[in-house]
């Protein structure tokens, strides 16, 4: 019997730390001469549950005895966008050592293995400039096209399983009911591209970007597409968001855990952990 670990492959993506609306320690972060900046209580809830989100990781390495990979898919820094308000600090180097401290709980748990990809130019600089400085500071993985500590596209593999990351997705849907069935179309882009190859298709796919959570659940036993997972944000909505998603409810913030085994036989377990657990409307009166 083997007595190999298994390994509990934790996805995160969009802390978009050094916005007013991202990740952000519930201490805030000091800017440059006397100057701070804190986050207000909407901020300060979210800074909780990003907490939870890590206990909840450690409880379930405790529990199954495995081992942490963690990959973080993109736009860990806000950057320097169009909506400069909305930065606590234009100095970039802040932005860095507020995503290293949210980073802080996770990288305590000792990760065996850390690969980030690269987000969007605009959020983390050329080239992904930040989140290499990010990469490099947490001992992220080399990523064999860029030889640098991030990509744009990782192919892993794990215990047999294939799993594909990338931050943008080919397409989204964004509406309610065009979210999950954009991206099965998704899965079947990709498994053409690499069946078309002579490829194995991946298992799993997972997307980042649009800032709303989705799963396509798994493939029917007749099917070649892969699970395609799109993870939430950790980033409260922007003046942005509402525009291109104005009818969403609200927007979780959101981790997925997959559990997967040396024996090949045992299909690997999801997890989603999203925040907040249940949607409480604010209503005016009038």
């Amino acid at each position: 019997m083997s007595t190999a670990k298994p390994d509990l492959f934790l996805a995160i993506s969009d802390l978009h730390a050094g916005s007013t609306v991202g990740l952000m320690p519930a201490e805030g972060v000091k800017l440059e001469g006397e100057a701070a900046w804190k986050p207000g209580p909407k901020g300060v809830a979210l800074w909780r549950y990003w907490l939870d989100m890590c206990a909840t990781v450690k409880t379930r390495l405790e529990e199954t005895g495995a081992n942490l990979v963690l990959l973080i898919n993109g736009d860990l820094t806000d950057g320097r966008v169009f909506r400069d308000q909305d930065l606590v600090d234009i100095d970039l180097s802040s932005q860095v050592k507020v995503a290293l401290t949210c980073l802080a709980p996770l990288v305590a748990l000792k990760p065996r293995k850390v690969f980030v990809t690269r987000g969007t130019p605009v959020h983390v600089g050329p080239k992904g400039s930040l989140e290499n400085a990010i990469a490099r500071s947490i001992g992220a993985e080399v990523h064999p096209e860029t030889k640098t500590r991030s990509g744009y596209k990782w192919n892993l593999e794990c215990y047999g399983r294939k799993i594909l990351a990338a931050h943008h997705p080919p397409s989204a849907g964004r509406l309610p009911r065009t979210r999950k069935s954009q991206q099965v179309l998704n899965a079947n882009t990709v498994a053409n591209l690499y069946w078309e190859r002579g490829l194995e298709c991946p298992d799993f796919v997972f997307w980042s970007h649009i800032h709303e959570p989705c799963d396509t659940g798994p493939a029917m036993p007749h099917r070649t597409e892969p699970r395609v997972i799109v993870l939430g944000p950790w980033q409260r909505r922007t003046q942005y968001a509402h525009r291109v998603a104005g009818n969403a409810m609200g927007q979780e913030h959101h981790a997925c855990l997959l559990t997967i085994w040396p024996d090949r036989n045992r299909t690997p377990y999801v997890e989603h952990l999203m925040y907040p657990k249940r949607y409480k409307l604010t209503e005016v009166k009038v």
